[in-house]
């Protein structure tokens, strides 16, 4: 029996899902299973996956989306820990090492996540997601409920975890990893290590993309959770004050006409905050101002 099943979720994803599945063949971690689950491609996915039958298990199904594709691997899988590789993602070589590894040093924790760095067709984007979202370990509900930052191709996690928590919820396009971890954190503990052992393809395809989409999807679920009478009315003011502050920001950069309205929502959630005021009124110059003001800030 393996100790690792890989999953690795695709749908007409063939352009990028042989590099995926190159990247886990490379890692220099060898017991581990892959399971490739094709959700319904109709482009030739499965004839290039052809020449890996003899090291992947392939899996095809109907199209229900990735949160269902994933359900399928963890159902199949056979390891005890399980991972997990969009088709279009990469994972660097000493990836699995490191993290069980770690599991090895700290045996009461069931769920190990890690750095990412991002890139496109022109190379690195981001050297460092953690340089930019703090992680934590142990109980990290409380700091899931300010923002996700876990990347979901560095989680490596014990299949009990999802027998416990349940599965992803299928039919949520967006955020679906996000909702999984505040549900498995109720239960177990979380560590984390500060490698960059992952790396996210950015293109005019991926679902990052849709950031409005996304936020949309994450603020649900944190008012979801946020319902919940043990959490204090100012806890959850704050949280989803600094929640409207963070795509407020994120719109702000690239221009988008979102950014003024999310920094009042941040500002009627929390008054307190000093960065929503900051960037309100900065959000009400002209482009040209504001390029100046970058420009003297670095």
């Amino acid at each position: 029996m393996p100790k690792v099943s890989v999953i690795i979720p695709t749908y007409n994803c063939a352009r990028y899902v042989p590099e995926a599945v190159e990247s886990v063949l490379h890692q220099t971690y060898q017991d581990y299973e892959v399971i490739v689950v094709d959700d319904g491609s109709t482009d030739n996915t499965e004839k290039v996956l052809q020449k890996y039958r003899d090291k992947i298990r392939y899996i095809k199904q109907k199209n229900s989306g990735v949160a269902a594709a994933r359900n399928t691997g963890i159902r199949e899988a056979h390891g005890e820990w399980v991972a997990f590789l969009d088709a279009d993602d990469l994972w660097l070589p000493l990836k699995l090492k490191i993290q069980m590894e770690f599991s090895d040093r700290h045996p009461d924790v069931d769920f190990i996540y890690g750095d990412a760095s991002s890139f496109n067709s022109n190379g690195v984007l981001t050297k460092s997601m953690f340089s930019e979202r703090q992680p934590h370990e142990g109980n990290v509900i409380k700091n899931l409920l300010s923002e996700n930052f876990i990347p979901i191709l560095s989680v490596i996690a014990r299949k009990k975890c999802f027998e416990k928590a349940g599965f992803f919820k299928e039919g949520m396009k967006y955020s679906e990893d996000y909702e999984m971890w505040l549900r498995v954190a109720k239960f177990f503990k979380f560590g984390y290590i500060t490698e960059v052992v992952v790396s996210y393809r950015e293109h005019e395809k991926s679902a990052s993309q849709n950031f409005e989409k996304m936020h949309a999807a994450h603020l649900d679920i944190l008012n979801a959770y946020l319902k919940d009478p043990r959490i204090p009315y100012v806890a959850a003011a704050k949280i989803r004050g600094f929640n409207y502050f963070k795509f407020g920001y994120v719109c702000f950069e690239k221009k988008h006409k979102d950014a003024r309205k999310n920094f009042f929502l941040s500002i009627l959630n929390n008054p307190f905050y000093l960065k929503s005021w900051v960037y309100l009124f900065l959000s009400t110059l002209p482009s040209g101002i504001i390029v100046f003001l970058k420009k003297i800030k670095k």
